[in-house]
């Protein structure tokens, strides 16, 4: 600890990292940072001995973290990096916003198509990272572009253009942290319309997908012509428990922690479900959850 640069954010050494992820599992990071500004974070990315691993975790909402804890400096943006600014006709937010966060702002600047992702959990820099979307919109239809820190803390945006977006993907290289994103604010819409809308949709979410438990939301993606729910029903995995780990009898893509899961019940749970998919179904599931961290 003493090796690292004095910073006006928080450092912590050994930290349990369970509450930032959803399922509320993980061991401990060697260091965690959570950084006051985008200065504090500059500041200590020119500082540290690069060698180190980091690792950025934001809201934690589709984050599994392994039993053994991870490597090196994870750094926590979440609640650090989340100013919101209407610039013209550019919505010009932190990384560590809430997805929430920023639709209420967009809601109360009366700027229409954000009421999708007030219905996904987590941060932006994740909603980018990951491509988040639903009920046929995905970040990608609204971003412009992106500003990012490299591990040594040097400065690179990148457009849309760049992101070169796929399902659930953003192919920018993954050791680049996402600092500001830069988003189109230019569909008006009132206020009324804009929470009729986004009442329909987490109307629609509450009906369909569990809620109250601990869940980081879509385990597997889904393939282009067949959701993997169903592949899940097929093997007859929905509402299955095996060591504290289940898929959710309401949405049978939603991994649950019953409240005694660890991150490798969770895990094996997902690989057996993967494994039976391409033995009985000649099917290649893939992770949606991102799993991070040091197996015991």
């Amino acid at each position: 600890m003493e090796n690292l640069p004095k910073v006006n954010g928080k450092l912590f050494t050994n930290y349990n990292l369970a509450k930032y992820s959803w399922f509320n599992v993980g061991g401990n990071a060697d260091f965690v940072f959570i950084p006051k500004d985008f200065d504090d974070l500059v500041n200590f990315l020119t500082k540290i001995d690069h060698n180190i691993p980091i690792t950025i975790i934001g809201g934690g909402s589709n984050l599994l973290i392994r039993d053994g804890g991870i490597n090196g400096i994870v750094i926590i943006l979440k609640n650090s990096l989340k100013n919101i600014e209407l610039n013209q006709n550019i919505i010009e937010v932190e990384s560590g916003a809430l997805n929430s966060e920023i639709f209420n702002f967009a809601k109360n600047n009366e700027i229409g198509g954000y009421e999708f992702l007030g219905t996904i959990p987590g941060t932006i820099g994740g909603a980018v990272r990951g491509n988040a979307g639903c009920y046929n919109s995905e970040i990608k239809d609204f971003l412009i572009k992106v500003e990012t820190l490299d591990h040594k803390g040097n400065k690179k945006s990148f457009t849309k253009e760049d992101c070169n977006f796929e399902y659930r993907k953003n192919n920018l290289p993954k050791d680049l942290i996402f600092t500001k994103i830069f988003l189109k604010a230019d569909t008006k819409k009132s206020k009324t319309e804009i929470e009729e809308t986004y009442k329909q949709m987490m109307d629609k979410r509450l009906a369909s997908q569990p809620h109250g438990v601990k869940t980081c939301g879509s385990t597997f993606k889904n393939l282009p012509d067949k959701p993997a729910w169903k592949i899940i029903q097929e093997l007859g995995y929905q509402n299955k428990e095996i060591n504290g780990a289940k898929m959710s009898e309401k949405h049978a893509n939603f991994m649950v922690n019953t409240g005694t899961a660890t991150a490798k019940s969770l895990e094996d749970l997902g690989e057996l479900i993967k494994k039976e998919a391409k033995e009985k179904l000649n099917i290649n599931l893939e992770w949606e959850v991102q799993i991070i961290g040091r197996k015991n």
